[in-house]
């Protein structure tokens, strides 16, 4: 009978993991041509694909703000499917490697959830 994996200790669940030791494949180097990226980024899907983790590494990346491809994710998929958590130290960094339009997409996303957090009940700003 199968284990239950844990959630909580990444230490349990990504020791088994088919990327473990593929470092080059998951995190980009410094400078590294676009269409390379686009041929590591597509290696790193197609081994998450098949990973009965991927899930857990999804939300591991959503929640501690890492760098790389994580659950088939790379920092860009996180920001544009969650803009309001922090990806990464250096926000300049992340957003320098984003398209214009994903940038300007990501932040209207954020700014419109912001705002509605700061709307009182009614949805009417007191003037």
């Amino acid at each position: 009978m199968k284990r239950a994996i844990n959630p909580e200790d990444p230490s349990v669940w990504m020791k088994n993991t088919p990327c473990v030791g593929s470092t080059d494949v998951f995190f980009g180097k410094q400078f590294e041509r676009p269409n390379r990226r686009i041929e590591r980024e597509a290696k790193a899907r197609a081994a998450c694909a098949g990973c009965a983790v991927v899930q857990l590494c999804r939300d591991y990346a959503h929640t501690n703000a890492v760098d790389g491809i994580w659950g088939g994710q790379t920092e860009e998929d996180r920001l544009i499917s969650n803009p309001l958590v922090p990806l990464h130290s250096d926000p300049l960094r992340q957003l320098r490697r984003l398209d214009k339009t994903e940038v300007v997409e990501a932040l209207k996303i954020r700014d419109a959830a912001e705002v509605s957090q700061t709307l009182p009940e009614s949805g009417q700003v007191a003037m």
